[in-house]
């Protein structure tokens, strides 16, 4: 059967929830991927060559991946150019991984429930604690906002800031609660995140990490990031989402009404 071979590139959060593709066609057609990166319409966080040295051990460790390489248009013939979905009008209208899924397929195929795109050994280090992590500037930090944080924060015993270094953590108005866990690489920290009970983030890529694999999440969303999570309750058993103004998932363990 012949592999599938599909084109994605920055933001690292965007290309996590792009891998619902590839894991879609190897779990329904038993297709595996010749996955290609690039830089374009946007740029990653690091150099080109040094964020595939970082993906490479994670991406080839996923039974749906033939190869993982950066793009050479010379050289490679795509099938599924994912960068697209910044423009095929599905963006701001539905779930990330239906952006992806029905940009790649045509008849808006639906994922298994509590569906997993992204498989990393957990590291059960903090196996009991809650990660929080929040990117500033996302969105507002009101009255209601702090209200969700502090329910969700003090439900917990044992809390950690993650981050890949300690900017957000400086900004973060609800530090004074909790300490900070700086995890500088890629690979453990998506361990970390594996192996822990919760993670309570904004929208930013370390929810893209949690959705990927399926980590027990509760999100802060808002302004167009809005109806990419807002429904996941409808297809994922471990998530709660809310915004500024209002809680979206029904019965909530740990968000307030």
């Amino acid at each position: 059967m012949n592999n599938v071979n599909v084109l994605m590139g920055p933001k690292l959060g965007d290309f996590l929830h792009s891998l619902v593709v590839p894991a879609f066609y190897y779990r329904m057609f038993g297709r595996k991927t010749n996955l290609y990166i690039y830089e374009v319409f946007d740029t990653w966080a690091n150099p080109l060559k040094q964020t595939y040295e970082e993906l490479y051990p994670i991406l080839m460790k996923q039974d749906y991946i033939n190869s993982f390489e950066i793009f050479d248009k010379n050289k490679h013939r795509i099938d599924h150019d994912l960068n697209q979905f910044r423009y095929n009008r599905l963006i701001y209208t539905r779930p990330f991984w239906a952006v992806f899924l029905h940009s790649a397929f045509k008849n808006n195929p639906v994922i298994p429930k509590n569906f997993i795109t992204l498989k990393v050994e957990p590291d059960y280090q903090y196996n009991d604690y809650l990660f929080v992590h929040r990117k500033d500037g996302r969105f507002e930090w009101n009255d209601y906002t702090e209200k969700q944080y502090l329910a969700v924060m003090d439900k917990f015993d044992k809390k950690l800031f993650i981050a890949f270094n300690e900017h957000d953590y400086e900004k973060f108005p609800l530090k004074h609660k909790v300490d900070l866990l700086v995890v500088k690489d890629l690979s453990p920290f998506l361990s970390y995140l594996k192996g822990s009970k919760m993670i309570l983030t904004n929208a930013t890529s370390t929810l893209c990490m949690a959705s990927a694999m399926n980590v027990p999440r509760i999100g802060e969303v808002g302004k167009f990031i809005t109806p990419h999570y807002c429904n996941d309750h409808m297809f994922y058993d471990n998530v709660e989402f809310f915004d500024p103004y209002q809680v979206f998932t029904p019965n909530c363990k740990y968000l307030e009404k």
